[in-house]
């Protein structure tokens, strides 16, 4: 089953805006980044979309994770957690994600 990525996600009282990116990320490593002070998601529009979909859930979670936990994940649980909601996602539901009405970062 396809799902289309919304272009703005809510997470409590705070909007975040989705876009697709070619420019480096973090060290250059980085699938996808969250801005907290812009309220804005980059993903990696380069890599594979197994990487670009996984990439999604993380930074999803670093929000959920500022706004609702006070930063009490670090950075090992949450990749714990965005590969294994991946898997069950998108493999285990069988469920693909259509970037398609997501902006290229200018």
């Amino acid at each position: 089953m396809k799902i289309k990525v919304p272009r703005q996600v809510q997470i409590g009282s705070h909007t975040y805006s989705i876009v697709k990116s070619q420019k480096e990320l973090g060290d250059g490593n980085f699938y996808g980044e969250v801005n907290h002070r812009l309220q804005l998601i980059r993903i990696n529009s380069e890599r594979p979309p197994s990487q670009c979909a996984e990439a999604l859930l993380h930074e999803l979670l670093h929000i959920v994770d500022t706004i609702l936990l006070r930063d009490k994940l670090d950075e090992n649980r949450i990749s714990l957690l965005s590969e294994g909601l991946s898997q069950a996602i998108y493999k285990g539901l069988n469920i693909e994600l259509d970037w398609g009405d997501i902006p290229e970062e200018k």
